[in-house]
């Protein structure tokens, strides 16, 4: 019973990894396509997430020349961020996780005196994010087809100078990998400084969480091995390993540090793998 309750409580560890907020006040939600962030104060109030309405072209991959074209390109409606396209109704069609689109906010009165920088989640599955009219950063290859693209996702912080008070954000994305298609976890905005403080936070603290868990399973792991009659401390050690394994395939993907070059399918079939451990080793646990 004891080992069933660390299971269940290195689980939840897990799953409220990142559950926890970065910001003081509640910050205003886009509306039409526009964020107005006047009175936002990033050093007293901290990061803002750019959620509420987007600007979305379906089918479309644009760049920001194709928005001062005459006449502009035909936006498709509006979309919730962070939220998947899949279910969007669009010309009478129900969408579904295959496809590619671009999205597009306006942020308007923000104080972007020093350099600024987005706190980017692993954006399913590749995608390329211009701020007035400049690529600041890109994941994989995008592409129409599920053959022209190489999917990439993985969590990164993007920094910028904004030589004015307003960002034009533009983001494409394809998507035909994933279960879910779009934005679906929330970009944050703030001082790079302060992006990159939480990015290293987030891995001190997964690390952290890898490293007490991988000493768990060792140590059941050993007890094992000079008493082979009790499977418990070895179903419990397998549950450790995966578990650890997982908080580096998950939130900041820090394998990905690690292994730059590792592939979308290697690096998936990794985790799944993870994921079947931690679940079969809980099950067997429950046979005995």
């Amino acid at each position: 019973m004891q080992y069933l309750k660390n299971i269940i409580a290195i689980s939840l560890v897990l799953a409220f990894m990142g559950c926890t907020s970065d910001f003081a006040r509640t910050p205003p939600l886009a509306e039409d396509g526009v964020l107005d962030l006047a009175g936002w104060d990033f050093a007293k109030d901290g990061s803002v997430v750019l959620s509420g309405d987007w600007e979305f072209y379906w089918s479309q991959l644009l760049t920001p020349a194709d928005f001062s074209k005459e006449p502009p390109d035909t936006q498709t409606g509006l979309i919730a961020i962070p939220s998947a396209w899949d279910g969007m109704e669009v010309d009478g069609q129900v969408l579904n996780r295959n496809g590619y689109a671009t999205l597009r906010l306006k942020v308007l009165h923000g104080n972007f005196e020093e350099i600024m920088a987005f706190k980017l989640p692993a954006i399913m599955s590749a995608y390329v994010l211009y701020v007035n009219g400049k690529e600041v950063m890109s994941k994989g290859e995008i592409g129409k087809t599920i053959e022209t693209m190489i999917p990439r996702h993985k969590p990164d912080v993007a920094d910028f100078v904004a030589h004015e008070n307003q960002l034009d954000i533009v983001i494409a994305i394809s998507n035909f990998q994933y279960k879910k298609g779009g934005l679906i976890n929330a970009v944050k905005l703030g001082p790079s400084k302060m992006m990159w403080n939480m990015k290293k936070n987030r891995i001190a603290f997964e690390l952290f969480l890898f490293g007490t868990i991988l000493f768990m399973g060792i140590y059941h792991t050993c007890l094992y091995l000079f008493r082979s009659k009790d499977k418990t401390p070895i179903v419990f050690g397998i549950y450790c390993f995966s578990a650890a394994a997982y908080t580096i395939f998950t939130g900041e993907k820090y394998f990905l540090e690690l292994f730059p070059d590792v592939g979308h399918e290697l690096y998936t079939n990794c985790l799944y793998v993870t994921l079947f451990l931690s679940v079969t080793s809980v099950v067997s646990r429950l046979t005995f």
